[in-house]
């Protein structure tokens, strides 16, 4: 059978990214391509021939959608362009066809095609292709936090879901709108959802808070959201509230301040201090408390490793683009984190300064 296909196109015009082209039978859709591509966001590519790929149901229709580099804007900045397709859900049913099969075809496009866009009619598969058995169970929403995408582990993990959920092989945030979505390992990751790396799980859902948990309601029932929120400013402020904490036990522990009340031994990142404020056996045993209280996964030991890989510090620390703040930002997170990193490495014995 041969399936009927609408195709939209999104990326750079002159007033920035917006739908550059729609055709019959995709026009309605626009909005909602418009609110997928910016959720993906701009995600680093390995190469000139990387790609991302992503799906979403939309009704009785789905979106299935092809990312990859786009033209370089007038201010020589890199910039990515999206081909959308739309089909009916039945279909695709029928046809067998999903993002990653009509990829395997060459249907996506990576440029804009002269004059009018018109619908496109593709055969269905000719064999169903078989999916590799996923290396683990996921349990969904999920985050895949990769070094680099991994587009056959997004297929196994998918499975026979790929029109039925929503999905991105990569994308800039893990955006609370994906059933499944691959980030950077630097990238902020939603309350509520399970992480997992290549090997498994590396964080259990936790309940979502009332605010995320709207955010996520308001992301699938369409409402207009804010996105783009940069990992560089939510690691930036989570370092900080972490070393203002410790340094304001250090504080009243070393006898520079006393606590207007006594402190309550069960919270999680507060130890006893002594009631004349003196005690550095106490103050010790406060900053004991906040260390423990902090997970050592996220002691981030190998830095210096790590951004030389990372798709977004290195570019962070020598912006193409010349935006200085930028730089200042990974300047101050580096200094954030060598200092905790320090602060683990006395605190474990691995330093004796």
């Amino acid at each position: 059978m041969n399936v009927r296909l609408g195709q939209v196109f999104y990326g750079t015009g002159p007033r920035g990214y917006a739908v550059l082209a729609a055709s019959p039978l995709a026009q309605g859709c626009e909005g909602e391509v418009a609110d997928l591509c910016g959720e993906i966001g701009s995600p680093s590519f390995e190469g000139a021939h990387s790609f991302v790929l992503a799906s979403r149901p939309f009704g009785n229709r789905v979106l299935l959608l092809r990312a990859c580099e786009g033209p370089t804007d007038p201010n020589g900045r890199r910039t990515i362009f999206f081909h959308v397709l739309v089909a009916s859900a039945a279909d695709l049913a029928a046809s067998r066809l999903d993002a990653f099969a009509l990829s395997g075809k060459n249907v996506f496009r990576s440029s804009l095609p002269e004059g009018p866009v018109a619908d496109l009619e593709v055969e269905s598969a000719s064999a169903c292709a078989e999916i590799p058995a996923p290396p683990f169970n996921a349990s969904f929403p999920a985050v895949l936090r990769l070094e680099k995408p991994d587009m056959s582990l997004v297929r196994s993990v998918l499975g026979s879901r790929a029109n039925a959920v929503s999905w991105a092989s990569f994308a800039e945030t893990a955006h609370p709108s994906f059933d499944l979505c691959s980030v950077d390992v630097y990238a902020a990751i939603p309350a509520g959802v399970a992480v997992y790396d290549a090997k498994g799980l590396v964080r259990a859902a936790s309940v979502p808070s009332a605010r995320s948990d709207a955010a996520a309601r308001a992301a699938r029932d369409g409402e207009p959201q804010k996105h783009g929120v940069s990992f560089a400013l939510v690691a930036s402020l989570a370092l900080n509230a972490i070393l203002a904490v410790a340094c304001a036990v250090l504080f009243f522990g070393s006898g520079k301040g006393k606590a207007s009340e006594p402190v309550d031994v069960s919270a999680p990142v507060a130890g006893r201090v002594g009631g004349d404020g003196d005690s550095t056996r106490d103050g010790l045993s406060a900053v004991k408390s906040v260390l423990d209280g902090f997970s050592r996964e996220n002691v981030i030991r190998d830095w210096d490793e790590r951004v030389p890989k990372s798709a977004y510090l290195p570019w962070m620390k020598n912006p193409k683009s010349g935006k200085e703040d930028e730089k200042e930002t990974f300047d101050r997170i580096e200094v954030n984190v060598r200092f905790v990193k320090k602060l683990f490495d006395v605190y474990e014995g691995g330093k004796k300064e």
